[in-house]
């Protein structure tokens, strides 16, 4: 509070001076200040030297409208901008000379979902270099998809930066600038909001944390300003920026090379149109500009129109940005005379409409390197959690899935009296609420049933009293994923005899060679008897394939091409313990390597067709991303025997040489082995031997 008070104490004092200027009769003022500048000493603003006659005027900017004061010796802006993310705000800026060597300058701007407030200091360092240093804060009320629903977040970011300019004079180069600045967003850990998913198969109950990354960008930028043209100037800038997104996983770095482009260009005496392309590391931004005045020079007015386009990288917002503006002058534009006076504001120059370019200017606008929008975007790595799964086509005829709670209702098919007793994979069961009786129904409550570990099916066997004698058995599987309701198999007590089942078998995985596949299944036995040791067949083409027979599968060289599926056998420990065997649907047909890849001993080999000295052997095989992934090492001279001995190189365009293995002889040296006769032997490291990479 007590920043927000000095910094609106600033802005008036500029204001307050602003006014006093331009209500100094401008034969006064310009007299005045040239008997103030033959006083001055030679460390004077070049840029100030002589000041013009005070002018006030409204004109149009990148912040949209501005009401603008321009005299020698102070500046006051005032200004609107409608933004489609953040509706419309309102603001002020200004600067004012305080010694002979310093501009200070501030401004702040508020709306209803965004709020500004940055102050610059400029230092002039001689005739023609400029020092400026700034700092500021942004906030913004921005929305954020979430899998829960979009979510408006008050985000905040602090930013800081340098900037130093060098005058080059006035003819093809016009300037040269370098800018250093770095801005910080701190992340926000909104509501958590429970959710369902609910369509004819399958109810799912999820958790959202709905947390926003916040992160933060440092950058470096050069820029030179041009004047290719008659009545035209060209800007281009080339940086680097490093960006960072503070994720719950962990922290996302890009780095990221920038650049600028800007134009502006004097159609004739009235009209004047502009445009600018910046690439940042968090965004794209792109701006179209048109000015027109009405009478000599704006004497009527001036119409302004600007559109500004944001564009996010890596999920990042967006934002459109339109501006309009009418600028009227208030006050008197001849008898302008100094070097903050540019050709903008002479008539004999009509051509040379351009901004004005002295250190008080650009002390007194927002840094156009600084973000416009905060470094923010919705955490990916804190991804909804499913808290509950049920399968509707495993649930008995009639059962209902209460909406809001996961809770079953299923219906008994028999009058029963109450629960005799419940078992977990084959022990008893302490029931806290998880099974309830309604009427005639069984109540299940997943959000009360603890998930099973990975891998494991739980099995609850709920034994119903029936009205008159006998009992009726509900199995309830529960399986990892979330509390998944697999199904609810509804037997009496006469019938608990049947063997264990198997359904939903299926495959999941990447159908490329050399990546591993993986089957899942649903066990039931209608006794409530635990599964014992299921099998397992994979079969290529509808054929078994040789010691395929564990619940994983990686694909090897002979799969390129074939369809795979897998067979599950249902095992229970108490008899009738082996169940039909049941088969997964087919796989697409699957990808197989590149030419002279090969998969063998459980590993994916490179050709070795390369030769190179076992240091860049080595470097090349750990860092290098080989088919879209890391992590691959030089093989052993034990596995490349295996590979010799399995003849899977034979024909794939192999270099039947020495090659490469990662055991160390003494003397700088490694053993190789021979891909024409599987001999080992050993070379210098700095031999130029074949090398193959494998993971």
């Amino acid at each position: 509070m007590h920043s927000c008070r000095s910094l609106a104490f600033v802005l008036l004092s500029l204001f307050w001076g602003s006014v006093a200027i331009a209500q100094t009769p401008p034969q006064a003022m310009a007299s005045e200040a040239v008997a103030s500048a033959h006083e001055a000493d030679n460390t004077a603003l070049p840029d100030l030297a002589q000041p013009a006659a005070a002018q006030t005027y409204l004109r149009p900017s990148a912040g949209g409208l501005e009401v603008d004061s321009n005299d020698a010796v102070s500046r006051f802006t005032g200004l609107t901008e409608t933004s489609q993310r953040t509706g419309v705000s309102v603001g002020m800026r200004g600067a004012l000379v305080i010694s002979n060597a310093a501009v200070l300058g501030a401004g702040m701007q508020l709306g209803g979902n965004s709020s500004e407030l940055f102050v610059n200091l400029g230092l002039n360092l001689g005739d023609a270099q400029r020092l400026m240093f700034t700092g500021g804060q942004l906030r913004q009320k921005l929305d954020f998809a979430f899998p829960s629903g979009t979510t408006r977040a008050d985000m905040t970011q602090n930013s800081v930066g340098a900037s130093w300019r060098l005058d080059l004079g006035s003819g093809l180069l016009e300037y040269a600038e370098a800018n250093a600045y770095a801005a910080r967003t701190a992340s926000r850990d909104l509501n958590d909001i429970t959710y369902a998913v609910d369509t004819a198969t399958l109810y799912e109950l999820w958790n959202d944390p709905r947390r926003v990354a916040g992160g933060g960008v440092g950058g470096m930028q050069g820029k030179v300003g041009i004047k290719p043209w008659e009545g035209g100037r060209v800007s281009l800038g080339l940086g680097h920026e490093s960006l960072r997104y503070d994720l719950l996983a962990g922290t996302e770095i890009h780095q990221r090379a920038t650049a600028s482009l800007g134009a502006e260009h004097t159609i004739n005496r009235q009209t004047r149109i502009k445009f600018g392309i910046d690439a940042t590391a968090a965004q794209n931004r792109y701006i179209v500009g048109l000015d027109h005045h009405f009478g000599e020079l704006g004497t009527l007015g001036t119409l302004g129109i600007n559109l500004l386009k944001l564009h996010g990288r890596d999920g990042a917002p967006g934002d459109t940005r339109v501006q309009l503006s009418w600028t009227i002058p208030l006050g008197e534009r001849s008898g302008a005379t100094g070097a903050n006076m540019n050709a903008a504001h002479s008539p004999a120059t009509p051509q040379a409409v351009q901004w004005d370019d002295n250190l008080l200017d650009q002390v007194a606008a927002r840094p156009a390197w600084m973000p416009s929008q905060v470094i923010a975007r919705r955490d990916t790595s804190a991804g909804p959690t499913r808290l509950i799964a049920v399968a509707k086509a495993a649930l008995p005829a009639g059962s209902t899935v209460d909406t809001a709670t996961g809770a079953i209702t299923g219906p008994l098919g028999a009058v029963v009296t109450g629960i005799a007793g419940i078992t977990k994979n084959g022990g008893a069961f302490v029931n806290t609420g998880q099974f309830a009786l309604s009427g005639n129904s069984l109540v299940i409550n997943p959000n009360l049933i603890t998930q099973p570990a990975v891998g494991v099916v739980d099995v609850y066997v709920v034994t119903v009293n029936n009205f008159g004698g006998g009992t009726t058995l509900v199995t309830v599987n529960v399986s990892r994923g979330s509390v998944k309701i697999d199904s609810i198999v509804v037997a009496s007590g006469a019938s608990a005899s049947a063997a264990p089942t198997a359904s939903a078998v299926s495959i999941s995985g990447t159908t490329e060679v050399g990546q591993t596949l993986t089957s899942s299944y649903t066990y039931a036995d209608a006794n409530g008897d635990a599964q014992g040791t299921s099998t397992f067949r994979w079969l290529r083409n509808g054929v078994a394939i040789a010691g395929a027979t564990a619940s994983t599968y990686r694909l090897v060289n002979a799969d390129g091409g074939a369809a795979i599926s897998v067979e599950v056998t249902p095992v229970a420990t108490v008899a009738p313990t082996t169940g039909t065997a049941v088969a997964s649907a087919a796989t697409a047909a699957i990808t197989p390597l590149p030419a002279g890849y090969v998969s063998q001993g459980g590993l994916i080999w490179t050709p070795n067709n390369t030769g190179r000295t076992w240091t860049n052997a080595n470097t090349y095989c750990t860092t290098t991303t080989i088919l879209g992934q890391t992590g691959w090492r030089l093989p052993t001279t034990t596995e490349l025997l295996s590979l010799y001995n399995s003849e899977a190189i034979n024909g794939q365009g192999w270099a039947l040489d020495f090659t490469w293995s990662s055991q160390v002889f003494p003397g700088s040296s490694h053993r190789v082995r021979s891909m024409n006769t599987g001999a080992a032997s050993t070379a210098s490291d700095s031999s130029t031997i074949k090398t193959t990479c494998v993971r």
